[in-house]
């Protein structure tokens, strides 16, 4: 029997106030994963780190992020499992 998925730390939307800091963790599980975050309409932007981390949020960085998760899994009889998942949220950052 596989080990479950990767299942996401994270909720759907955040509001946070401009200036204020801001973290997000994509999973809190321990295994074989690779994390890229991405944002919805800009290219240019990406992470590959388990956790964003932001001292200083600025109202342009409002929008939607996604955790892309590739993973890896392997049972106590050696059997292999592998996939991708990801889950989104909103970050809505207001003005102080």
């Amino acid at each position: 029997m596989f080990p479950d998925k990767p299942t996401f730390a994270f909720n759907d939307t955040y509001d946070v106030k401009e200036n204020d800091s801001f973290n997000v963790t994509c999973t809190q599980q321990n295994m074989n994963t690779v994390v890229t975050w991405v944002r919805q309409g800009d290219d240019k932007w990406s992470e590959s780190n388990n956790t964003i981390y932001w001292t200083d949020v600025r109202r342009e960085q409002s929008g939607n992020y996604t955790c892309k998760l590739r993973y890896s899994i392997t049972d106590s009889f050696k059997n292999f499992s592998s996939g991708d998942s990801e889950h989104s949220f909103h970050l809505n950052v207001e003005c102080k």
